[in-house]
């Protein structure tokens, strides 16, 4: 370590010359890629004037009239390799958003690599009802406005199950049958002869969730893809990364310092679960035993056994997304030569502190101008970062310091970053920096 009066003038020095990768970072929206390479050029040069260590390129809607050049396109990635060659000789680093927008997907993701949400449809029946049943269709809060279809686009019928109820929301856990097998070929309707008592009959369908990924309007449309599918995980990432790589692959762990992945802004329609294929057999090989018959009770009390199925499909869930998303991620990266950069909160049900270390690049976000301590997801990230020995612990900063525009100020910023600084934070990704083809944008459009 060296003397003590040698390790403060070291860490004083690197305070107050910070190599690029520890300067201030910005995230730089490309609106429809609508930029020349003079652009370019010249944003960089403000940027880097201004102490800029890096940038990490953001593709987003194209807003602009013209000059709207087309995701992965040849001119795409001409304006690319220019703005990593400007970065270069500016010694700054460039990150690259791993996907159209934030959400991984794209026009390009099969039909069964898209993501999927489990689904629940219920009605209850008595004895002596007709023994050839009509099976009930899910209704979410969205189809409910518009009709009684899902609003999601249906894949497969996955189990159905029926219960004897006690009460309103309260079944017999003892009293469920699994009636699968018994639907007609046509899967729509059900043949059983109902037990005494009153029973709900619950259907159980995988549908895909349709989403696009969010700051993204192409056509056709960019579609998220199925995150606990290993496989569409991986097929994405050799698809996309490997066009990157095509053309960027030199500069990868040189001036292209990261692939980043925005936080996991991942829907399911209302009133179901994202879901995969096979996420019912890997329940039971983590868990030991056949989740299909207790499936009502991710949604239904069925007694004693409720609290011990929810905590056993939440503790799955938590490790699942590691497995099928975190690992091929940043497996394919560390093949490359690059480093994944995640962040690893919000709708993807990960415990973010394991998820937190198992990338190269944690990322925080959630800025407070009021020095408060958020446990949820900033300490959480930090805590992961540091339990597992990452050297880099990035932030997207100053996101909504406040909701109204133009108001921020210098102090707030200051106090921002101090909070940042004092949880641990050692890379700052201001949000954002607009690549706009206009040298001065009007504040009535900004």
């Amino acid at each position: 370590m060296g003397k003590p009066s040698d390790v403060i003038n070291r860490l004083e020095d690197g305070w107050k010359n910070p190599t690029r990768t520890f300067r201030p970072h910005t995230r730089w929206w490309w609106p429809g890629n609508a930029l020349t390479k003079d652009d370019i050029t010249w944003q960089l040069e403000q940027m880097a004037s201004q102490g800029i260590g890096g940038v990490e390129i953001m593709n987003a809607w194209e807003m602009y009239e013209k000059g709207n050049i087309p995701y992965l396109s040849k001119e795409y990635f001409d304006l690319v390799r220019h703005a990593v060659a400007e970065a270069a000789c500016l010694d700054m680093e460039v990150a690259i958003t791993f996907s159209p927008g934030w959400s991984f997907g794209g026009p390009w993701v099969a039909k069964e690599d898209q993501s999927k949400a489990l689904t629940i449809a219920s009605s209850d029946i008595a004895e002596g009802s007709p023994s050839l049943i009509e099976l009930p269709m899910p209704v979410t809060e969205e189809s409910r406005k518009k009709s009684d279809e899902p609003s999601g686009e249906p894949l497969k019928l996955l189990a159905v199950v029926a219960y004897k109820i006690i009460e309103e929301n309260l079944l017999d856990a003892e009293s469920a049958i699994v009636l699968t097998d018994s639907v007609r070929a046509d899967g729509e309707k059900l043949e059983w002869k109902v037990p005494e008592g009153t029973w709900r009959i619950m259907v159980f369908r995988l549908i895909y969730t349709g989403q696009i990924c969010q700051a993204q309007n192409c056509k056709p449309p960019a579609t998220v893809i199925d995150h606990f599918d290993s496989g569409a995980v991986w097929r994405y990432c050799e698809n996309l990364g490997g066009a990157l790589h095509k053309e960027l692959g030199k500069e990868f762990g040189r001036t292209i310092d990261s692939l980043f992945c925005d936080s996991f802004e991942i829907f399911s329609p209302a009133n179901s679960i994202l879901w995969s294929l096979d996420t019912l057999d890997a329940f039971h090989k983590h868990a030991g035993y056949d989740l299909t018959r207790y499936l009502p009770a991710l949604w239904y009390d069925i007694g004693p056994l409720t609290p011990r199925i929810r905590y056993d499909f939440g503790e799955f869930m938590s490790t699942l997304g590691i497995e099928t998303f975190y690992k091929p991620f940043t497996r394919w990266c560390d093949n490359h030569g690059v480093q994944a950069r995640i962040q690893p909160h919000y709708r993807f049900p990960t415990e973010i502190v394991e998820a937190a270390g198992k990338t190269e690049r944690p990322e925080t976000e959630l800025t407070t101008a009021r020095f408060e301590p958020i446990a949820d997801p900033r300490k959480a990230t930090a805590s992961g970062a540091r339990f597992y020995g990452r050297g880099i612990f990035s932030a997207e900063a100053y996101t909504f310091i406040y909701n109204t525009r133009y108001r921020t100020d210098l102090q707030d910023l200051k106090i921002a970053t101090d909070a940042f600084l004092r949880d641990g934070v050692t890379q700052l990704y201001n949000h954002g920096y607009l690549a706009s083809p206009e040298p001065h944008v009007a504040p009535t459009r900004d």
